[in-house]
Protein backbone atom coordinates (compact mmCIF):
# COMPACT_ATOMS: atom_id res chain seq x y z
CA UNK A 1 0.00 0.00 0.00
CA UNK A 2 1.40 3.66 -1.05
CA UNK A 3 0.80 5.84 1.58
CA UNK A 4 -0.63 8.17 -0.81
CA UNK A 5 -3.23 6.18 -1.78
CA UNK A 6 -6.83 6.35 0.06
CA UNK A 7 -7.41 3.89 2.90
CA UNK A 8 -10.66 2.97 3.71
CA UNK A 9 -10.56 1.42 7.70
CA UNK A 10 -13.12 0.15 10.27
CA UNK A 11 -12.65 1.05 13.70
CA UNK A 12 -14.72 -0.74 16.37
CA UNK A 13 -14.06 1.03 19.34
CA UNK A 14 -16.37 1.94 22.60
CA UNK A 15 -14.59 4.68 24.90
CA UNK A 16 -15.06 7.84 22.99
CA UNK A 17 -11.21 8.80 24.33
CA UNK A 18 -9.73 6.37 22.26
CA UNK A 19 -11.44 7.29 18.92
CA UNK A 20 -10.71 10.80 19.73
CA UNK A 21 -7.08 9.65 20.31
CA UNK A 22 -6.81 7.61 17.04
CA UNK A 23 -8.69 10.44 15.02
CA UNK A 24 -5.79 12.26 16.03
CA UNK A 25 -3.24 9.96 15.11
CA UNK A 26 -5.07 8.93 11.96
CA UNK A 27 -5.36 12.97 10.67
CA UNK A 28 -1.54 13.25 11.93
CA UNK A 29 0.05 10.74 9.79
CA UNK A 30 0.86 10.22 6.57
CA UNK A 31 -1.98 8.17 5.66
CA UNK A 32 -4.26 9.35 3.08
CA UNK A 33 -7.93 8.09 4.84
CA UNK A 34 -10.88 8.22 2.50
CA UNK A 35 -13.35 6.59 5.25
CA UNK A 36 -13.14 6.10 8.86
CA UNK A 37 -15.98 3.83 10.17
CA UNK A 38 -16.57 3.93 13.71
CA UNK A 39 -18.96 1.43 15.28
CA UNK A 40 -18.95 0.08 18.87
CA UNK A 41 -20.99 -3.29 18.41
CA UNK A 42 -19.70 -6.27 16.91
CA UNK A 43 -22.92 -6.92 15.23
CA UNK A 44 -22.43 -3.50 13.37
CA UNK A 45 -19.25 -4.91 12.56
CA UNK A 46 -20.22 -7.61 10.62
CA UNK A 47 -23.01 -5.57 8.72
CA UNK A 48 -20.74 -2.84 7.34
CA UNK A 49 -18.08 -5.80 6.25
CA UNK A 50 -21.01 -7.37 3.92
CA UNK A 51 -21.88 -3.57 2.67
CA UNK A 52 -18.25 -2.01 2.74
CA UNK A 53 -14.95 -2.26 1.51
CA UNK A 54 -12.27 -1.59 3.62
CA UNK A 55 -8.37 -1.82 3.73
CA UNK A 56 -8.08 -2.64 7.71
CA UNK A 57 -10.17 -2.71 10.56
CA UNK A 58 -9.02 -1.89 14.11
CA UNK A 59 -10.88 -3.70 16.53
CA UNK A 60 -10.86 -3.39 20.60
CA UNK A 61 -11.77 -6.93 22.04
CA UNK A 62 -13.65 -5.55 24.65
CA UNK A 63 -16.87 -4.22 23.47
CA UNK A 64 -20.73 -3.74 24.64
CA UNK A 65 -21.83 -7.02 22.52
CA UNK A 66 -18.53 -9.20 22.87
CA UNK A 67 -15.65 -9.86 24.73
CA UNK A 68 -11.68 -11.37 24.70
CA UNK A 69 -10.99 -14.04 21.65
CA UNK A 70 -15.21 -14.02 20.82
CA UNK A 71 -15.12 -10.71 19.49
CA UNK A 72 -12.08 -11.06 17.07
CA UNK A 73 -14.38 -14.59 16.02
CA UNK A 74 -17.53 -12.51 15.71
CA UNK A 75 -16.09 -11.43 12.44
CA UNK A 76 -13.19 -13.39 11.38
CA UNK A 77 -15.30 -14.94 8.58
CA UNK A 78 -15.84 -11.48 7.17
CA UNK A 79 -12.28 -10.63 7.43
CA UNK A 80 -10.56 -13.11 5.89
CA UNK A 81 -8.82 -10.01 2.77
CA UNK A 82 -8.44 -7.73 5.15
CA UNK A 83 -5.46 -7.32 8.01
CA UNK A 84 -7.33 -7.07 11.24
CA UNK A 85 -5.47 -4.97 14.02
CA UNK A 86 -6.13 -5.71 17.99
CA UNK A 87 -6.28 -2.49 20.32
CA UNK A 88 -5.80 -3.95 23.57
CA UNK A 89 -5.02 -2.91 26.94
CA UNK A 90 -1.91 -4.25 28.94
CA UNK A 91 -3.97 -6.96 30.85
CA UNK A 92 -5.02 -8.22 27.53
CA UNK A 93 -2.11 -8.83 25.68
CA UNK A 94 -2.40 -12.86 26.19
CA UNK A 95 -5.78 -12.21 24.51
CA UNK A 96 -4.54 -10.23 21.65
CA UNK A 97 -1.98 -12.87 21.23
CA UNK A 98 -4.61 -15.66 20.63
CA UNK A 99 -6.08 -13.63 18.30
CA UNK A 100 -3.04 -13.40 16.24
CA UNK A 101 -2.87 -17.15 16.15
CA UNK A 102 -6.48 -16.87 15.28
CA UNK A 103 -5.27 -14.82 12.20
CA UNK A 104 -5.19 -11.55 13.80
CA UNK A 105 -2.42 -9.42 11.85
CA UNK A 106 -0.90 -7.38 14.71
CA UNK A 107 -1.90 -5.36 17.86
CA UNK A 108 -1.49 -2.13 19.50
CA UNK A 109 -1.20 -2.13 22.97
CA UNK A 110 -3.63 1.40 23.93
CA UNK A 111 -1.00 4.50 25.39
CA UNK A 112 1.64 3.30 23.94
CA UNK A 113 1.58 3.95 20.39
CA UNK A 114 2.15 6.97 18.67
CA UNK A 115 0.70 8.56 15.20
CA UNK A 116 4.06 7.12 13.58
CA UNK A 117 4.04 3.56 15.03
CA UNK A 118 -0.15 3.17 13.72
CA UNK A 119 0.80 4.23 10.43
CA UNK A 120 3.22 1.52 9.87
CA UNK A 121 1.43 -0.57 11.46
CA UNK A 122 -1.85 -0.41 9.38
CA UNK A 123 1.23 0.12 6.41
CA UNK A 124 2.77 -3.32 7.01
CA UNK A 125 -0.50 -5.11 8.40
CA UNK A 126 -1.83 -4.53 4.73
CA UNK A 127 1.49 -5.03 3.10
CA UNK A 128 1.24 -8.56 4.90
CA UNK A 129 -1.79 -9.33 4.44
CA UNK A 130 -1.58 -8.94 0.90
CA UNK A 131 1.83 -11.32 1.08
CA UNK A 132 -1.02 -13.82 3.00
CA UNK A 133 -2.99 -13.75 0.65
CA UNK A 134 -0.47 -14.36 -2.28
CA UNK A 135 0.74 -17.17 -1.07
CA UNK A 136 -2.28 -19.08 -0.73
CA UNK A 137 -3.08 -18.30 -3.71
CA UNK A 138 0.15 -19.43 -5.43
CA UNK A 139 3.07 -20.49 -3.75
CA UNK A 140 5.33 -19.71 -7.29
CA UNK A 141 3.67 -16.09 -7.28
CA UNK A 142 4.74 -15.32 -3.51
CA UNK A 143 8.23 -16.78 -3.89
CA UNK A 144 8.64 -14.18 -7.02
CA UNK A 145 7.19 -11.45 -4.69
CA UNK A 146 9.68 -12.34 -2.13
CA UNK A 147 12.35 -12.29 -4.72
CA UNK A 148 11.62 -9.06 -6.03
CA UNK A 149 10.51 -7.29 -2.95
CA UNK A 150 12.31 -4.20 -2.25
CA UNK A 151 12.76 -4.13 0.41
CA UNK A 152 15.91 -6.79 1.80
CA UNK A 153 14.47 -10.21 3.46
CA UNK A 154 15.37 -13.52 4.37
CA UNK A 155 13.70 -16.54 5.88
CA UNK A 156 15.08 -18.11 8.67
CA UNK A 157 14.44 -21.07 10.82
CA UNK A 158 13.20 -19.59 14.20
CA UNK A 159 15.03 -22.05 16.61
CA UNK A 160 18.40 -22.70 14.99
CA UNK A 161 18.00 -18.75 13.76
CA UNK A 162 20.24 -20.20 10.25
CA UNK A 163 19.10 -18.30 7.08
CA UNK A 164 17.16 -20.60 4.81
CA UNK A 165 16.27 -17.97 1.87
CA UNK A 166 17.42 -14.50 1.11
CA UNK A 167 16.10 -11.93 -1.66
CA UNK A 168 18.24 -10.24 -4.00
CA UNK A 169 17.86 -6.42 -2.04
CA UNK A 170 19.24 -7.99 1.37
CA UNK A 171 22.19 -9.74 -1.18
CA UNK A 172 22.79 -6.01 -2.08
CA UNK A 173 22.08 -4.22 1.21
CA UNK A 174 24.54 -6.21 3.01
CA UNK A 175 26.97 -7.47 0.78
CA UNK A 176 27.13 -11.22 1.04
CA UNK A 177 26.73 -13.31 -2.46
CA UNK A 178 24.15 -15.32 -1.88
CA UNK A 179 25.77 -18.65 -1.01
CA UNK A 180 27.41 -16.72 1.77
CA UNK A 181 24.02 -15.59 3.13
CA UNK A 182 22.92 -19.00 3.04
CA UNK A 183 25.95 -20.33 6.09
CA UNK A 184 24.91 -17.66 7.88
CA UNK A 185 22.95 -17.15 11.11
CA UNK A 186 21.29 -14.05 12.64
CA UNK A 187 23.64 -14.34 15.11
CA UNK A 188 26.34 -13.29 12.83
CA UNK A 189 24.94 -10.47 10.97
CA UNK A 190 24.70 -8.74 14.78
CA UNK A 191 27.16 -7.05 16.05
CA UNK A 192 29.09 -9.86 19.31
CA UNK A 193 27.50 -7.53 22.23
CA UNK A 194 23.80 -7.51 20.69
CA UNK A 195 23.34 -11.44 20.51
CA UNK A 196 22.51 -12.03 24.05
CA UNK A 197 19.62 -9.54 23.57
CA UNK A 198 18.76 -11.55 20.64
CA UNK A 199 18.57 -14.67 21.91
CA UNK A 200 16.70 -13.40 24.62
CA UNK A 201 13.80 -12.21 22.44
CA UNK A 202 14.13 -16.06 20.46
CA UNK A 203 10.53 -16.84 21.87
CA UNK A 204 8.88 -13.52 20.36
CA UNK A 205 9.64 -14.96 16.95
CA UNK A 206 6.96 -17.03 16.88
CA UNK A 207 4.16 -14.06 16.85
CA UNK A 208 2.90 -12.97 14.21
CA UNK A 209 3.87 -9.19 12.75
CA UNK A 210 6.21 -8.00 15.44
CA UNK A 211 8.69 -5.16 14.64
CA UNK A 212 12.06 -4.19 16.24
CA UNK A 213 14.73 -2.12 15.99
CA UNK A 214 18.10 -4.10 15.78
CA UNK A 215 21.56 -3.17 14.98
CA UNK A 216 22.91 -5.25 11.91
CA UNK A 217 26.44 -5.67 10.61
CA UNK A 218 27.26 -5.92 6.92
CA UNK A 219 29.99 -7.79 5.61
CA UNK A 220 32.06 -4.78 5.51
CA UNK A 221 31.66 -4.66 8.98
CA UNK A 222 29.89 -1.24 8.77
CA UNK A 223 26.59 -1.64 11.63
CA UNK A 224 23.38 -0.45 10.14
CA UNK A 225 20.21 0.31 12.40
CA UNK A 226 17.26 -1.35 11.31
CA UNK A 227 13.77 -2.13 11.46
CA UNK A 228 12.54 -5.59 11.40
CA UNK A 229 9.62 -7.22 10.39
CA UNK A 230 8.65 -10.78 10.66
CA UNK A 231 6.35 -13.59 10.23
CA UNK A 232 5.38 -16.94 10.19
CA UNK A 233 5.74 -18.40 6.50
CA UNK A 234 5.37 -22.06 5.47
CA UNK A 235 8.57 -22.75 3.94
CA UNK A 236 9.32 -26.42 2.21
CA UNK A 237 6.17 -27.76 4.42
CA UNK A 238 8.05 -26.27 7.34
CA UNK A 239 7.03 -23.51 10.04
CA UNK A 240 9.92 -20.83 9.74
CA UNK A 241 9.78 -17.21 9.62
CA UNK A 242 10.51 -14.20 7.19
CA UNK A 243 12.35 -11.16 8.42
CA UNK A 244 11.96 -7.77 6.03
CA UNK A 245 14.36 -5.34 6.45
CA UNK A 246 13.91 -1.45 6.75
CA UNK A 247 17.02 0.49 6.91
CA UNK A 248 16.17 3.48 8.90
CA UNK A 249 19.87 4.48 10.26
CA UNK A 250 19.94 8.02 8.39
CA UNK A 251 16.40 8.39 9.90
CA UNK A 252 17.70 7.48 13.62
CA UNK A 253 20.64 9.71 13.33
CA UNK A 254 18.59 12.42 11.88
CA UNK A 255 16.24 12.03 15.34
CA UNK A 256 19.20 11.93 17.32
CA UNK A 257 20.66 15.18 16.14
CA UNK A 258 17.45 17.00 16.24
CA UNK A 259 16.92 16.04 20.13
CA UNK A 260 20.58 17.43 20.58
CA UNK A 261 19.81 20.66 18.83
CA UNK A 262 16.24 20.78 20.98
CA UNK A 263 18.18 20.12 23.77
CA UNK A 264 20.63 22.54 23.07
CA UNK A 265 18.06 25.54 22.59
CA UNK A 266 16.32 24.33 25.62
CA UNK A 267 19.71 25.43 27.43
CA UNK A 268 20.03 28.54 25.44
CA UNK A 269 16.58 29.67 26.74
CA UNK A 270 16.99 28.41 30.32
CA UNK A 271 20.15 30.61 30.71
CA UNK A 272 18.50 33.83 28.81
CA UNK A 273 15.98 33.17 31.62
CA UNK A 274 18.75 32.80 34.27
CA UNK A 275 20.32 36.28 32.78
CA UNK A 276 17.23 38.00 32.67
CA UNK A 277 16.77 36.98 36.47
CA UNK A 278 20.14 38.81 37.33
CA UNK A 279 19.61 41.04 35.35
CA UNK A 280 16.25 42.03 37.43
CA UNK A 281 18.31 41.66 40.96
CA UNK A 282 20.89 44.01 39.60
CA UNK A 283 18.59 46.40 38.82
CA UNK A 284 17.10 45.42 42.60
CA UNK A 285 20.52 46.38 44.10
CA UNK A 286 21.19 49.23 42.07
CA UNK A 287 18.22 50.67 43.41
CA UNK A 288 18.45 49.90 46.85
CA UNK A 289 21.57 51.08 46.63
CA UNK A 290 21.73 54.48 44.91
CA UNK A 291 18.59 55.40 45.99
CA UNK A 292 16.87 53.83 48.89
CA UNK A 293 19.82 53.65 50.56
CA UNK A 294 21.38 57.16 49.94
CA UNK A 295 17.33 58.33 51.47
CA UNK A 296 17.85 56.25 54.23
CA UNK A 297 21.33 57.39 55.46
CA UNK A 298 20.13 61.34 54.84
CA UNK A 299 17.36 60.50 57.29
CA UNK A 300 20.03 59.08 59.96
CA UNK A 301 22.06 61.83 59.66
CA UNK A 302 18.72 64.52 60.19
CA UNK A 303 17.69 62.18 63.39
CA UNK A 304 21.89 61.83 64.51
CA UNK A 305 21.61 66.07 64.37
CA UNK A 306 18.35 65.95 66.64
CA UNK A 307 20.25 63.62 69.29
CA UNK A 308 22.86 66.38 69.53
CA UNK A 309 20.98 69.63 68.95
CA UNK A 310 18.07 69.72 70.99
CA UNK A 311 16.90 73.31 70.24
CA UNK A 312 16.38 72.41 66.49
CA UNK A 313 14.98 68.42 66.96
CA UNK A 314 11.48 68.50 66.19
CA UNK A 315 12.45 70.38 63.03
CA UNK A 316 15.21 67.51 62.07
CA UNK A 317 12.71 64.91 63.45
CA UNK A 318 10.13 66.43 61.22
CA UNK A 319 12.05 66.21 58.12
CA UNK A 320 13.56 62.97 58.91
CA UNK A 321 9.51 61.63 59.04
CA UNK A 322 9.55 62.98 55.29
CA UNK A 323 12.10 61.69 54.17
CA UNK A 324 11.53 58.35 55.57
CA UNK A 325 7.94 58.95 53.80
CA UNK A 326 9.77 59.32 50.56
CA UNK A 327 12.04 56.26 50.82
CA UNK A 328 8.28 54.27 51.73
CA UNK A 329 7.29 55.66 48.36
CA UNK A 330 10.11 54.37 46.51
CA UNK A 331 10.30 51.30 47.59
CA UNK A 332 6.81 51.53 46.74
CA UNK A 333 7.41 51.95 43.37
CA UNK A 334 10.15 49.45 43.16
CA UNK A 335 7.89 46.82 44.75
CA UNK A 336 5.59 47.83 41.67
CA UNK A 337 8.58 47.46 38.68
CA UNK A 338 9.04 43.97 40.18
CA UNK A 339 5.39 42.42 41.50
CA UNK A 340 2.92 41.85 39.01
CA UNK A 341 0.06 40.65 41.23
CA UNK A 342 -2.06 43.36 40.43
CA UNK A 343 -2.30 42.03 37.01
CA UNK A 344 -4.81 39.84 37.81
CA UNK A 345 -6.69 41.84 40.30
CA UNK A 346 -6.60 45.68 38.64
CA UNK A 347 -5.76 44.26 34.63
CA UNK A 348 -2.77 44.39 32.29
CA UNK A 349 -4.13 47.41 30.85
CA UNK A 350 -4.75 49.39 34.47
CA UNK A 351 -0.91 47.79 35.12
CA UNK A 352 0.56 49.24 31.90
CA UNK A 353 -0.75 52.85 32.46
CA UNK A 354 0.24 53.05 36.02
CA UNK A 355 3.97 51.94 35.16
CA UNK A 356 4.07 54.55 32.01
CA UNK A 357 2.58 57.00 34.34
CA UNK A 358 5.24 56.61 36.77
CA UNK A 359 7.67 57.06 34.02
CA UNK A 360 6.18 59.99 32.83
CA UNK A 361 5.98 62.05 36.34
CA UNK A 362 9.94 61.79 36.00
CA UNK A 363 11.03 61.38 32.70
CA UNK A 364 9.85 64.00 29.97
CA UNK A 365 8.41 61.38 27.58
CA UNK A 366 5.21 61.31 25.75
CA UNK A 367 3.96 57.47 26.00
CA UNK A 368 0.76 56.27 24.75
CA UNK A 369 -1.00 53.01 24.86
CA UNK A 370 -3.46 51.79 22.56
CA UNK A 371 -5.04 48.42 23.29
CA UNK A 372 -8.31 48.96 21.87
CA UNK A 373 -8.64 45.80 20.12
CA UNK A 374 -7.32 43.64 22.75
CA UNK A 375 -9.67 41.19 24.42
CA UNK A 376 -7.46 41.14 27.72
CA UNK A 377 -10.09 38.86 29.44
CA UNK A 378 -9.18 35.98 26.76
CA UNK A 379 -5.67 35.77 27.81
CA UNK A 380 -4.10 33.86 30.37
CA UNK A 381 -2.84 35.35 33.56
CA UNK A 382 1.04 33.95 32.39
CA UNK A 383 1.27 35.54 28.89
CA UNK A 384 -0.47 38.84 30.28
CA UNK A 385 2.75 39.12 32.84
CA UNK A 386 5.04 38.25 29.58
CA UNK A 387 3.61 40.98 28.08
CA UNK A 388 3.90 43.45 30.84
CA UNK A 389 7.66 42.16 31.40
CA UNK A 390 9.09 42.60 27.87
CA UNK A 391 6.91 46.28 27.23
CA UNK A 392 8.64 47.07 30.97
CA UNK A 393 12.08 46.01 29.83
CA UNK A 394 11.79 48.21 26.13
CA UNK A 395 10.80 51.21 28.62
CA UNK A 396 14.26 50.50 30.60
CA UNK A 397 15.78 50.58 27.31
CA UNK A 398 14.64 53.21 26.06
CA UNK A 399 14.60 55.41 28.64
CA UNK A 400 18.57 54.41 29.54
CA UNK A 401 19.49 54.85 25.52
CA UNK A 402 17.47 56.25 23.07
CA UNK A 403 17.15 59.91 24.60
CA UNK A 404 13.40 60.09 22.87
CA UNK A 405 10.62 61.85 23.50
CA UNK A 406 7.73 59.72 22.48
CA UNK A 407 6.73 56.31 22.76
CA UNK A 408 3.82 54.51 21.10
CA UNK A 409 2.20 50.52 22.50
CA UNK A 410 0.02 48.96 20.70
CA UNK A 411 -1.40 45.40 21.70
CA UNK A 412 -4.06 43.47 19.99
CA UNK A 413 -5.17 40.41 19.07
CA UNK A 414 -5.14 38.88 15.47
CA UNK A 415 -7.04 35.54 15.35
CA UNK A 416 -4.43 33.15 16.50
CA UNK A 417 -1.79 35.33 17.53
CA UNK A 418 -0.85 38.35 19.87
CA UNK A 419 0.88 41.29 18.31
CA UNK A 420 2.87 44.02 20.31
CA UNK A 421 4.56 47.03 18.95
CA UNK A 422 6.22 49.45 21.11
CA UNK A 423 7.31 52.42 18.56
CA UNK A 424 9.92 55.38 20.13
CA UNK A 425 11.41 58.24 18.06
CA UNK A 426 14.57 58.23 19.68
CA UNK A 427 17.95 58.41 18.47
CA UNK A 428 18.12 54.07 17.05
CA UNK A 429 21.07 52.15 16.50
CA UNK A 430 22.75 49.90 14.01
CA UNK A 431 21.04 46.52 14.27
CA UNK A 432 23.65 44.65 12.53
CA UNK A 433 26.03 45.70 15.59
CA UNK A 434 26.80 43.39 18.30
CA UNK A 435 25.26 44.75 21.56
CA UNK A 436 26.61 43.99 25.02
CA UNK A 437 23.15 45.05 27.22
CA UNK A 438 21.24 42.11 28.17
CA UNK A 439 17.26 44.07 27.58
CA UNK A 440 16.31 42.68 23.92
CA UNK A 441 18.16 39.08 25.14
CA UNK A 442 15.71 39.22 27.81
CA UNK A 443 12.68 39.96 26.06
CA UNK A 444 13.58 37.48 23.43
CA UNK A 445 13.97 34.33 26.02
CA UNK A 446 10.81 35.39 27.70
CA UNK A 447 9.25 35.10 24.15
CA UNK A 448 10.29 32.58 22.71
CA UNK A 449 8.82 30.54 26.32
CA UNK A 450 5.53 30.70 24.49
CA UNK A 451 7.19 29.88 21.09
CA UNK A 452 7.13 33.87 19.95
CA UNK A 453 9.10 35.96 18.12
CA UNK A 454 11.03 39.01 18.05
CA UNK A 455 11.50 41.77 15.19
CA UNK A 456 13.74 44.81 15.81
CA UNK A 457 13.26 47.80 13.06
CA UNK A 458 15.98 50.31 13.25
CA UNK A 459 18.79 52.52 12.11
CA UNK A 460 20.97 55.65 13.50
CA UNK A 461 18.68 58.79 13.38
CA UNK A 462 15.45 56.50 12.67
CA UNK A 463 14.12 55.57 16.16
CA UNK A 464 13.61 52.33 17.45
CA UNK A 465 10.04 49.71 16.50
CA UNK A 466 10.00 46.46 18.71
CA UNK A 467 7.68 43.82 17.08
CA UNK A 468 6.75 40.71 19.51
CA UNK A 469 4.27 37.82 17.87
CA UNK A 470 3.24 35.47 20.33
CA UNK A 471 1.06 32.75 19.22
CA UNK A 472 -2.05 31.68 20.66
CA UNK A 473 -5.01 29.46 20.52
CA UNK A 474 -7.02 31.90 23.04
Amino acid sequence: MNATNNIDILLVEDNPSDIFVLKKMLNASSLHVNTLYTTDRIVEAQKALKTQRFHVALLDLSLPDSFGIQTYLGIKSAVKEIPVIILTGLNDADTAIEALKQGAQDYLVKGKFDSDLLTRTIQYSVERKKAEEALLVSEEKYKQMFYQNFFPSWIYDPVSLKILEVNDAAIKKYGYEKEEFLTLTLKDIRPPEDIPKLLGTMGEHNNKGQFKLWRHKKKNGEIITVEVTFFPVNYLGKVASQAQIHDVTEEVSLQKQLKEQQKAEQKNITAAVLKALESDRAHLGEELHDNINQILATSMLYLEHAKNHIEVRDNMISKSLKVISCAIEEIRKLSRTLIVSDIKEIGLKKAISEMTSNISLVKKIQIVLNMENFPEKKIKEEVKITIYRIIQEQLSNILKHANASSVLIELKKEENQIELEIRDNGKGFDTTLHRKGVGITNITSRASLYDGIVHIDSAPGKGCTLRVTLPTKN
